[in-house]
């Protein structure tokens, strides 16, 4: 049986409430009788426990809401003064291209009207973060300093 991902005390409450609700209705209704908790069969009852366990499936899904869209990690830039390009870091690195002109400029955005972070060279090795349709977000390295930005597809060519 799969887990509930509870990961705040918001949670806990709703399972607490989800509990005492089911019991209230399951007692109200004279479905659950235990000798040693006096419980009144009654409407009043049972409507206290649906009113607990609603309560309980708000908080409960509050919780999974929050799990499930996780904030974004930062991601580091790759140089100090250099424009930052945005994406999904949940992209992994699956293809390698190379420069197959003598220079190709990286943008800041996929349009040559952006601005230019730098150029590369000729044979230099890119890996594809993520396309957009005639245009490639890549990261490269050169030395110890980092650039991600966006590229032609005209420029570069397969490698793997």
């Amino acid at each position: 049986m799969p887990s509930i991902p509870i990961s705040s005390a918001a949670g806990y409450l709703g399972v607490f409430f989800l509990l005492v609700g089911f019991f209230l209705i399951a007692a109200g209704t004279g479905i659950l009788k235990i000798e040693k908790i006096t419980v009144t069969i009654g409407r009043r009852t049972w409507v206290l426990g649906l009113l607990c366990a609603l309560a309980g499936i708000v908080f409960l899904s509050v919780d999974v809401r929050s799990t499930e869209n996780p904030a974004p990690t930062p991601t580091p830039s790759s140089a100090g003064t250099q424009p930052e390009v945005e994406f999904d870091p949940t992209h992994q690195a699956v293809l390698v291209y190379k420069v197959i002109v003598n220079v190709a400029n990286v943008y800041t955005e996929p349009d040559t009207t952006s601005s230019v972070i730098e150029t590369a060279n000729m044979d230099q090795v890119v890996e594809v973060l993520n396309m957009q349709e005639d245009w490639l977000l890549v990261t490269y390295l050169i030395g110890t300093v980092r650039t991600t930005g966006w590229m032609e597809l005209g420029s570069l060519e397969i490698v793997r």
